[in-house]
């Protein structure tokens, strides 16, 4: 960048915290047992990123019949065990230093729900960057791909999309990022994915001078 951003926007799994493996097995689980028969792995490629309503899509497609309540035990079993394993992505702590000493304004937008956000920024020792700066997909009309969350953090900071920068890890942020004309740039240490338009980078290492900071 040429110059710093005015607000940086991170998702949460994936990027902030090391989740998504977490998560991905407790869905598996609950999928299975009612008929699925994907592997881990195709589990990762299709939900990371995604909210529950994609769970409900692919379940509906291939005649997979969840019962009412597989969110709640989703959220339950998967927060539970987040609380008690999850980790920071690494150096991301070193990130978060740099833009407070630049004193660059950054907040969290996911497409989960805001007490598993909690859970996960609690359990890594995050929080305290983030209080009052998470975003949830279901804040808004529609969570990513659609543009609307990252709009609508970027109202609260009164910051214009141009000035912002989102950092993702899944091709379905990096598309809500493209739809409301953020520049983007996607941490992707072990996977290729569709980057619509953002610059990839392997280390949050890498990220102040990608920065500009």
């Amino acid at each position: 960048m040429a110059t710093p951003p005015k607000l940086v926007i991170f998702d949460c799994d994936g990027v902030l915290v090391d989740s998504e493996p977490i998560a991905n097995r407790v869905l598996r689980t609950i999928l299975t047992r009612h008929g699925a028969t994907f592997s881990y792995a195709e589990s990762c490629a299709e939900f990371t990123g995604k909210n529950r309503y994609a769970v409900i899509a692919y379940a509906q497609k291939h005649g997979i019949a969840l019962p009412d309540d597989w969110s709640e035990e989703f959220y339950a079993t998967s927060i539970k065990e987040l609380s008690e394993n999850c980790k920071p992505i690494p150096h991301v702590r070193s990130v978060l230093d740099a833009l407070v000493t630049a004193k660059i304004p950054f907040c969290v937008a996911s497409n989960g729900v805001h007490p598993k956000m909690r859970a996960t920024l609690e359990t890594t020792g995050l929080l305290p960057y983030f209080e009052g700066k998470t975003y949830s997909g279901y804040d808004v009309a529609n969570g990513k791909p659609a543009p609307d969350l990252f709009l609508h953090a970027a109202a609260q900071f009164n910051i214009v999309p141009a000035d912002c920068v989102v950092i993702e890890d899944s091709a379905t942020g990096l598309e809500a990022a493209a739809a409301a004309k953020m520049p983007s740039f996607a941490y992707a240490p072990h996977r290729e994915m569709a980057l619509h338009g953002a610059t990839p980078f392997a280390s949050m290492t890498d990220l102040p001078k990608l920065l500009n900071l």
